[in-house]
């Protein structure tokens, strides 16, 4: 009996189907396996480099970050130095001081730190911040040093 040859259109069908639902297997797998986890962190903002600003940051001492990531990740994250995570302020809106709004969630989905390990944050909570930029002065001020004062020390010195 003679071998029915297939024509090049059913071998590029074949592979197609075949691709398709190795796609579809593979994402549904992948969905399975996203794990959700949560974690408290403090967040420290700093002011752009160089600066002359004193930031000022309002209600903030806990940020509640819940996200999703491969479940072989979450060791990954957790093992992140993330306790607190430096947040730069970006020096565009607050150059000459004032009030600044900072959306946290997108802040911190970009950090460096996360940003690779193709965390997905769900929730931030704040939401955002309000930072009031303080420009910082310089003063000189005279110091005059009166050397007949009476200095008395209290306690017992140590070396």
């Amino acid at each position: 009996m003679a071998k029915k040859q297939s024509s090049p259109w059913q071998k590029g069908r074949n592979a197609l189907l075949v691709t398709i639902v190795t796609l579809l297997i593979w994402l549904y797998a992948e969905a399975n396996t996203l794990k959700t986890d949560e974690i408290r962190i403090k967040i420290q903002f700093l002011s752009p480099t160089p600066s002359d600003l004193y930031l000022e940051i309002h209600d903030l001492t806990l940020v509640t970050i819940k996200y999703k990531c491969a479940a072989g990740q979450i060791e990954t994250i957790e093992k992140l130095e993330l306790k607190p995570l430096p947040l730069e302020v970006e020096a565009g809106g607050i150059r000459d001081g004032g009030i600044k709004t900072v959306d946290l969630k997108q802040a911190i989905a970009t950090h460096p730190k996360l940003a690779p390990h193709g965390v997905i944050l769900e929730s931030v909570i704040p939401e955002s911040v309000s930072i009031t930029a303080h420009r910082l002065t310089e003063h000189t001020l005279p110091i005059k040093i009166n050397a007949n004062a009476k200095i008395s020390f209290s306690g017992k010195p140590t070396a």
